[in-house]
């Protein structure tokens, strides 16, 4: 609060007024701006700040701003606290100054607040900045025929690239075609050699890139372009496959058959025309993508050993004739000739070799025992063997799949002997149901097997051609855990062997061969539902009414029964199954073996079991709906039984059966149409594990040299009239006393033993 007394006491008198100092008053100075300038990175707007001064003190506000002088001052802004920047950013490459050169220039002015100012011309310098590279295609072709001569490179596009001069530009290619492509310098190129097809890749998609590594992206940028191939007439070629190379003198030509199948690799332009030539064209015609022997062709080794035809194919469009062909020749054999009947040979596998034992004299005195091959494989590695005619010469062979996949096949000679060596190589797992038939109709037994393909089964047939094995893919059925056995036969008794299928829902499954014997169709040929729940056992195939046509046979169960079976018989019509029970058989203790074959010579296949590990028992077929069954012989053996196989041991065209005994001892049941004569023929080594056994017609008959060492000298318990001279009758005499004596003298008959347990 202001002081309402004077300080200096009562009397004093307050004055006001102006003083003048004189010499204490200074005039105001203008600022100071220095001549200044600035560089300036393109491609942005900032500048820097003006620098400027007041000489006066205090100090005074300056403020900044454009004066409109300057060649370039229409390109600036100045903020009033002296910030310079461009209106908009420059580019180095493109200068927007007056003269140029990249440097701009604006008059700047700056003054206090008594409206002293002073102005600066400023220069700004713009340098130049590594920047990312453009690209563009300039094309020079935009189709291109796919016969056009790739011998040198085609230039497609030019390259244009957008950069600075400042760092490194690298160009390459991607796309689904790049690998067709090349850059030279600044061009881009069709490789010289390159391979066009309109029909596989009528458009080329190729990417040009170009990067900077030291800026931007990797890359920076990029270019596509498409060349459209356009369609040419080119020429046909021809390629076989299911190639037949032999062919039985004696194969049945009432049918055309299919040699070999091909296919024309060719565009959708012009025409193909296929013609036959060659020595023996006229033996042969084309039939849609087959090569067939005609119906009814007479063959005869001796005149004609090797037929020879060759297939072309013709585009008369491109007038150059037959522009592709391909040459067959198929060799017919003979086989081997065997005036007397077809003895059974039985082959065995032991430490790395496979034996051969068969009959070995005309006489039939005894069986004797050679080395048949050395492999180099042990039984370990083999997963499973079958036997064939594999080469179509009327001899049996052996086919062996190992454990790596490898199929090897010991093709038999002459002289006894297994000729191996690699067919083909099959996978592994997911295998099932091997089976060994004439799929193709040539002549020559094939492999085929079901092959897991998620749920379905893939069909596959290996076809022999003599000398190895070829896939190809017959067909898929759906359900391959479904499958409980297969069985192969003509039984539509066209083309090649078919293949049944029996699965767990009871239904029967047929895969017929087609005529081109290359693919097979699936038809039902017989269900019944009531199946399902029957146990099944013992799946055999044969011509049960002697009508042609191979038929299928197995065990049913019988419900409610331990003991009973019905032996139940699909008779075949050509396209289905006729089903029924041809005899219900009671099995007391065991049912030791089960086999089919024609043990009365008439043609028609009966059945026999072993019961009991002791008694045969055959059913000959009435060749309608009935097996007639009764007792043919006994087996005594101290050994049990570990092998039973059909076959024929004396020649007499009527089906024996071969059984090894734990000791390794063969014996064979001769049958004379009425009842089996038994009798030893051979004993392998008792010592040795024996496997992969096969019993066939392996070699031709003739005699042969003494037995090997692993052959122990043969010891008939019951001798035939065949090794002692005795009569039928006799021999037959010996059999009874030495097999049924001991039966005979505790219980009486063997046959009323049987009886009693009911049979």
């Amino acid at each position: 609060n202001p002081l309402t007394t004077d300080q200096r006491g009562v009397g004093f008198n307050r004055i006001s007024g102006t003083v003048d100092i004189g010499a204490f008053e200074f005039p105001n100075s203008p600022p100071d701006l220095q001549p200044q300038s600035f560089n300036a990175a393109e491609n942005q707007t900032q500048i820097g700040t003006i620098q400027a001064t007041d000489p006066d003190l205090p100090n005074e506000m300056l403020t900044f701003s454009l004066t409109g002088n300057g060649d370039d001052a229409s390109l600036f802004s100045l903020s009033s606290a002296g910030v310079l920047t461009f209106l908009a950013a420059p580019d180095f490459e493109n200068p927007a100054d007056s003269d140029q050169d990249n440097i701009y220039e604006v008059e700047v002015l700056v003054s206090d607040q008594y409206g002293e100012m002073a102005t600066a011309l400023i220069p700004v310098t713009v340098t130049d900045v590594n920047e990312a590279p453009s690209i563009a295609l300039q094309p020079v072709l935009s189709t291109i025929a796919e016969d056009v001569d790739t011998s040198s490179a085609i230039k497609i596009a030019d390259i244009l690239i957008t950069d600075d001069q400042l760092g490194s530009e690298t160009l390459s290619l991607t796309g689904n075609d790049a690998n067709l492509f090349e850059v030279v310098g600044t061009e881009l190129f069709l490789k010289a050699g390159a391979v066009l097809d309109f029909e596989t890749n009528p458009a080329l998609d190729v990417t040009v890139q170009v990067d900077d590594l030291t800026v931007g992206m990797t890359p920076d940028d990029t270019d596509s372009l498409t060349v459209l191939i356009t369609d040419a007439n080119e020429a046909p070629t021809i390629t076989l496959t299911n190639v037949t190379s032999t062919l039985l003198e004696s194969i049945d030509t009432t049918n055309r058959i299919v040699v070999e199948t091909f296919t024309i690799n060719d565009d959708a332009l012009g025409s193909n025309n296929l013609s036959l030539s060659g020595d023996d064209a006229a033996l042969f015609e084309i039939v849609g993508s087959g090569l067939f022997l005609k119906a009814g062709v007479q063959l005869n080794a001796s005149l004609n050993p090797v037929l020879n035809v060759t297939i072309s194919v013709d585009d008369p469009s491109l007038g150059m004739g037959a522009e592709d062909s391909a040459a067959e020749s198929i060799e017919i054999i003979v086989p081997t000739v065997n005036l007397l009947p077809e003895y059974s040979s039985i082959i065995g596998f032991v430490n790395g070799n496979f034996w051969i034992t068969r009959p070995s004299s005309t006489t039939l005195s005894g069986f004797q025992t050679s080395v048949a091959a050395r492999t180099s494989f042990t039984a370990a590695e083999i997963t499973t063997s079958v036997q064939g005619d594999f080469n179509g010469d009327g001899l049996e062979d052996v086919a062996v799949w190992l454990t790596n996949g490898e199929w090897h096949v010991g093709l038999s000679n002459t002289n006894r002997e297994l000729e191996f060596s690699l067919w083909t190589t099959w996978r592994t797992y997911d295998v099932k149901e091997i089976n060994v038939g004439d799929f193709n109709g040539d002549g020559l037994d094939d492999i085929a097997a079901l092959f897991k393909a998620e749920e379905q089964a893939n069909l596959w047939v290996f076809e022999s051609t003599g000398t190895q094995f070829l896939p190809d893919l017959y067909g898929r059925y759906t359900g391959y855990d479904k499958i409980l056995a297969t069985l192969v036969g003509n039984f539509d008794g066209q083309y090649g062997d078919d293949l049944v299928i029996h699965n767990n829902s009871g239904a029967w499954w047929v895969a017929t061969s087609d005529i081109a014997g290359t693919e097979a169709t699936f038809s039902l040929w017989f269900r019944r539902s009531s199946d399902v729940n029957r146990s099944i056992s013992h799946y055999q195939v044969g011509d049960f009414n002697d009508d042609g046509l191979p038929d299928v046979l197995a065990l049913y169960d019988v419900a409610g029964s331990t003991t009973n079976f019905d032996v139940m018989v699909g008779l075949s019509t050509g396209s289905s199954f006729d089903q029924t029970s041809w005899f219900r058989m009671t099995v007391s203790q065991n049912l030791n073996a089960f086999v089919v074959g024609d043990f009365n010579g008439d043609g028609r296949t009966d059945i026999a079991a072993l019961l009991n590990n002791r008694r045969w028992w055959v059913g000959l077929s009435n060749g309608l709906d009935e097996f007639q069954w009764s007792s043919w012989g006994v087996w005594n053996f101290a050994a049990g039984i570990q092998t039973v196989v059909v076959g024929d041991t004396n020649g007499d065209g009527r089906a024996d059966i071969l059984g090894r005994d734990a000791s390794n001892y063969w014996w064979s049941a001769e049958s004379n149409g009425v009842e089996f004569t038994t009798r030893q023929i051979v004993q392998w080594s008792s010592t040795a594990a024996w496997s992969n056994i096969h019993v066939g017609r392996f070699t031709s008959f003739g005699l042969i040299g003494s037995a090997d060492s692993l052959i122990q000298d043969q010891s008939p318990v019951v001798k035939s009239a065949g090794t002692t001279g005795a009569s039928p009758a006799q021999a037959e005499s010996v059999a009874d006393q030495i097999l049924d004596a001991a039966t005979f003298e505790l219980f009486g008959a063997s046959e009323l033993l049987e009886l009693l347990y009911g049979m």
